[in-house]
C-alpha cells in the first residue's frame, strides 16, 4: 500500500481504544442486565435521551473541530466524514424520540487548541468515541429487542 489511509478504526486504536475498537461491530452486544425492571417503551425513551446527550456532545465537536479548519489531509476528511456519521446518528434518535426529545443546548466548548493539534485531537477524538460507544453498551441491555435493533444498526458508531 502507497499511503497510510485514517480510518475511525485507526483513530481509535492510535488514541489507545483498541479495545473500544474491538467492540465496534457489537456496540449494542448483549449483556449482562443490573435494571431491576424490564425493557419498555418508556425506558427506551429513556435510554435514548440519554445516548442522545452524549452522541450531541460528539457531534457538536466534530462540527466545531471541522468549522476551525485547522486540520489538513487525512485528518480533515476524517472529520468531514465522521462528522456526517455523528449527525445521522442524532437524527435518528431525534426522530425516534419524537417531540420527546429535548432541545439541542449549544455546543460551546472552545476545540481551537486541539483542533491545532492532531495528536491532542486524535486522543480527545478517540475519548469521544470511546465514552458513546460506552454508553450504548452500558444500556443496550435495557432496550427492547426492537429498538435495540434499530439503535445497533442506525445510530451505533460505524467503525
Amino acid at each position: 500500500m502507497g499511503h497510510d489511509v485514517i480510518t475511525r478504526r485507526k483513530i481509535l486504536v492510535t488514541g489507545g481504544m483498541s479495545a473500544t475498537a474491538a467492540a465496534g461491530g457489537g456496540v449494542l452486544a448483549a449483556g449482562t442486565r443490573t435494571a431491576d425492571s424490564a425493557p419498555s417503551a418508556a425506558q427506551d425513551a429513556e435510554v435514548l435521551t440519554f445516548v442522545l446527550g452524549v452522541e450531541r456532545i460528539e457531534a457538536g465537536f466534530y462540527a466545531a473541530v471541522a468549522k476551525t479548519g485547522a486540520l489538513r489531509g487525512e485528518l480533515a476528511e476524517f472529520v468531514t466524514t465522521v462528522g456526517g456519521h455523528e449527525r445521522e446518528h442524532v437524527a435518528f434518535l431525534e426522530q425516534a424520540l419524537g417531540s420527546a426529545a429535548p432541545t439541542a443546548p449549544a455546543f460551546t466548548t472552545d476545540v481551537d487548541a486541539i483542533a491545532r493539534d492532531p495528536d491532542r485531537f486524535v486522543r480527545t477524538a478517540a475519548a469521544l468515541e470511546d465514552a458513546v460507544v460506552g454508553a450504548y453498551n452500558g444500556q443496550a441491555t435495557n432496550l427492547t429487542s426492537g429498538t435495540q435493533a434499530q439503535a445497533a444498526t442506525r445510530a451505533g458508531p460505524a467503525l
